[in-house]
């Protein structure tokens, strides 16, 4: 019973717990293709045991490649719900639903990018945070700076330094502003026709 005393493996549980319903309900969206059914589901299992390593051992070596897998799998649906939501011809609630499963899978694809690269090189972000002595504590925080970046807040507590990040960054804003503003117009312009 001592792990479950500890808050921080609490915490850890709780996300991996929210992290496999969101890779469940990315591999069902994904499950009509029986040969991306089984890249789904692969990546997917995969993605939850990086989850689960990594709330159970955080500087276990093993969660850094596994993690690449949550990426993998992130790009996977982003891709495949896109191209749902791009080849309706009308307006419909599954296409707003789509449209905004797609922008919330680009900030959650990210966040996996940024915290592998902090997995790898813990010093390619600096932290501005007050607590836990201003570090950076797990995943829950790269979704925040994905989240920010993606909504181009970016309130500037966690910066990328690193080269690699901040060029990830810079493509994560990138990415929000154009996806927002193609997705508007294409659904407005649906909406018009229909």
């Amino acid at each position: 019973m001592a792990p479950f005393a500890n808050l921080s493996f609490a915490h850890g549980i709780l996300t991996v717990a929210l992290l496999i319903v969101v890779l469940g309900l990315g591999v069902w969206a994904m499950w009509r293709n029986p040969t991306v059914r089984f890249a789904a589901l692969a990546l997917a299992i995969i993605a939850a045991s990086a989850g689960l390593l990594d709330a159970v051992d955080p500087q276990n070596a093993a969660t850094r490649v596994l993690l690449i897998f949550s990426v993998l799998f992130f790009a996977l649906a982003i891709v495949r719900v896109f191209i749902r939501v791009a080849d309706l011809k009308t307006v419909t609630e599954d296409s707003l639903y789509g449209a905004g499963s797609v922008y919330l899978m680009i900030g959650l694809g990210y966040s996996f990018v940024y915290y592998t690269a902090w997995k790898f090189a813990p010093t390619a972000f600096y932290s501005a945070l007050s607590g836990v002595g201003g570090k950076l504590s797990g995943w829950p925080d790269f979704v925040y700076f994905s989240f920010t970046t993606l909504a181009t807040v970016g309130y500037g507590d966690i910066t990328p330094v690193g080269p690699a990040v901040r060029s990830a960054a810079v493509l994560e804003i990138v990415t929000g502003v154009f996806f927002v503003a193609v997705v508007i117009a294409r659904l407005v312009s649906l909406y018009r026709r229909g």
